[in-house]
Formats: C-alpha cells, structure tokens, sequence
C-alpha cells in the first residue's frame, strides 16, 4: 500500500515556475539597503522564492479539524498506526496543534521562536478565553513575525527551507516520544515558559506517513483553549492544506464555532482543497438485529454528510467509523475488531486516491499559494507607491 510522489506537472506550471525562477534571481540582484522601504521589498522577493520552493516538496498535508472530543486524536493515532496523540474523556486533550510525521526517529520536536515578542503573543492566545486579558490585538509587526516564522518551520518540515536562516530565528528542542511527554506536550498547562509554534511528532510505524503524508492534529474548535478566532496559527495552518479530514461525532451537533470555522477560515468551494468528512460512529442498539445495528450506522453517516453539504453547498466525500473500536483493532491480537470497522477498506481507498489525485492537488494549491503571494506583493507596492 505506496503512495506513489511522481512529478506530474503541466506544462503551465513548468512554464510558470521557469518565469517565476527569472522573477526571483533578478530581485534577488537589488540593493535593498539604500530603499527606504527595504524590508517590505525583501519580504516580497522572500516570499516569491518560498512560493516557488513549495513546488517542489513531496509532502503532503492532511488536516484534521472538528469540534471538542469528536474523535480527531484517535483518528490521528489509527492513521499514524501509533499512539502520537492523546486521548481521555471529559478534557481536552489536545490544547496545541501537531504535525505527525513519518521518520527514522521515533521523538517528539518542539519549535520555538528565539523571540520573546513571538512568545509572549503565542502565550497570549493560547491562554484559557476566561482568562485573555481584554484589548490584546495583534500588531502589524508581530503579523509579520508570525508569518516569517510560520513559514520557516513549514519549509523545514517539507524540506525546501534555508537551514541558516531557520536556525536564526528557531530553536528545537527534542524529547522521547512516550504517552508521559505527549501529554505534557499537548494537553499540559501554559506555564509562564516559552510556548512552542508548533509541535512535530516524528513514528516510524505507518506505511502512510511514510510516503510523505503530514498529518496535522488541530485543537477542537469549541474548547476552552482553542482561540482559533485569534490564534494565528489555526487559519495559517489551514492555508497550507493539501487535503482536510473533517472529524465529527455522532452524539453531537455541529456547533456555531464549527460552521464559523468552515464558513470563515477554510473558505469557499472554489478556492479549498478537497474534504473528507470522517463520521465517528456510536454503535448503540446493540441488542438489536444486525440488520438494525448497520442500518442505524447508515443513517448517522449519511445524515452527517447532509449536515456538511449544507454547509459547504457540496457533497464531501463521506465514510462511517467506529474510530475507538479501530484504535482498539489495531491494538488487539487478532483484527477482528478492524475488520469490523470497515477502516482498512477506507484507508486502501484513500490511498488509491492519493495515487490518482495528490499531483493535481499538490500543484493546485501551489498555484493558489503563489497566487496569494503575488496579491500580497501588488498591496505592498501600491501601499508603498501611492
């Protein structure tokens, strides 16, 4: 079960990024420091660059997002085929975002910003919402920091980043990956330390991960700590989607912050990339007939897929699962249980998909991603120019 990474690209994009690689070497040739507004300048040949480099990483990230304890974590650690993020009842157990990823080592990194500017802010938001203090926006300075650094741990991550200038700016710190850590990690308090800007959790036991699939492990989106309306993180993680995977339980309704977070942050039907609603069943009836019990499965998925058509004004591509009894299955001496939950056949479609389609979708969204930088470069310039 491969994912196959071919490079696929059409003869626009290879035409684009030739244009777009002249466009680069040029800027880069300016002497920036006798402009009066130097750093906007070189953030626009930055950016350009980072566009361009974005086409050629082979990764590819998965997004799993969804509301307080619909199952996201345990979807994580079924598809990761290991324990890499936590789960329990009545917390919440994911309070910072992961990014899980396949490799030789088997630990957990932490990315921090050397600035304390960065820090403090991240600090900030990610506090208990009772708790912000009132009036804290963010300034177009620290805008710009976040982004920059955003961006660093990103192109690390897919590998096209500059190693001299990530380490400027970022420190790493690793640990053990054991369910101790994990939990200190992800659900630990916000101590008066640094705060990480994203936390990678590196396993060596899926086939899927390690064919480059990213998956990225979001906080739920009604919780305590969430802040996805001011945290910077949620909606720039979401720009850097290739795909979503949106986790929603069946003993509950999508709520306001749900629809808000679809509507508002990932964004129109024309410009997303694709989304897999993955309903988590809750086998109950089960003195009833077998005919009954799947019956009742049937309708859960399918009214979950009714209620996100209605909200996307699209048909998402939908499975139902039962993803505590898949964990279980994985973990369990025979497969029984797994087999039960249909998960092998929804992961052997899946990557099926990805084999047909990743090309297309990789490129789409480079192209959506330098379009925006184009956009941002156009506000600058007039902004700079009258």
């Amino acid at each position: 079960m491969t994912v196959e990474i071919a490079d696929k690209r059409t003869d626009e994009t290879r035409a684009l990024l030739k244009n777009l690689d002249e466009v680069v070497k040029e800027w880069q040739k300016f002497d920036y420091s006798s402009a009066y507004q130097d750093n906007d300048l070189k953030q626009i040949c930055l950016n350009f660059d980072r566009a361009k480099r974005r086409f050629g990483s082979t990764s590819f990230f998965i997004v799993i997002f969804g509301p307080l304890k619909a199952g996201k974590s345990t979807l994580a650690n079924v598809l990761a085929n290991d324990y890499v993020s936590p789960t329990g009842f009545g917390i919440e157990t994911t309070r910072r975002p992961s990014l899980v990823m396949g490799s030789n080592e088997h630990c957990i990194e932490q990315y921090f910003s050397t600035d304390s500017d960065i820090n403090n802010a991240l600090r900030q938001f990610r506090v208990k919402k009772s708790d912000k203090a009132p009036h804290s926006e963010m300034t177009d300075d620290i805008k710009k920091k976040f982004r920059n650094e955003f961006e660093l741990v990103y192109d690390y991550l897919r590998e096209v980043g500059n190693e001299e200038e990530f380490q400027k700016y970022i420190h790493i710190k690793r640990l053990d990956l054991n369910e101790k850590n994990l939990k200190e990690v992800l659900t630990g308090d916000f101590g008066s330390g640094w705060e990480p800007l994203f936390t990678a959790i590196r396993c060596k036991k899926s086939e899927l991960l390690n064919n480059k699939v990213v998956i990225v492990d979001m906080p739920g989106l009604d919780g305590t700590h969430s802040n996805w309306k001011e945290d910077p993180i949620h909606e720039w993680v979401i720009q850097q989607a290739d795909y979503f995977f949106f986790c929603q339980s069946s003993v509950a309704a999508i709520n306001m912050e749900t629809k808000d977070f679809i509507r508002d942050i990932v964004g129109p039907k024309s410009s997303r990339p694709p989304i897999y609603l993955i309903q988590n069943i809750f086998e109950a009836r089960t003195w009833q007939p077998q005919k009954v019990q799947q019956a009742d499965i049937d309708q859960q998925r399918d009214d979950g897929a009714e209620r996100l058509k209605n909200i996307l004004e699209m048909q998402p591509r939908t499975v139902g699962l039962n993803l505590g009894k898949a964990w279980d299955g994985k973990n369990a001496p025979d497969k029984e249980w797994l087999g039960q939950t249909k998960f092998p056949e929804f992961e052997k479609d899946f990557v099926e998909t990805l084999n047909s389609e990743r090309s297309g979708i990789h490129e789409n969204n480079c192209v959506k991603n330098l379009r925006n930088k184009i956009e941002e470069a156009e506000k600058i310039l007039t902004q700079l120019h009258g």
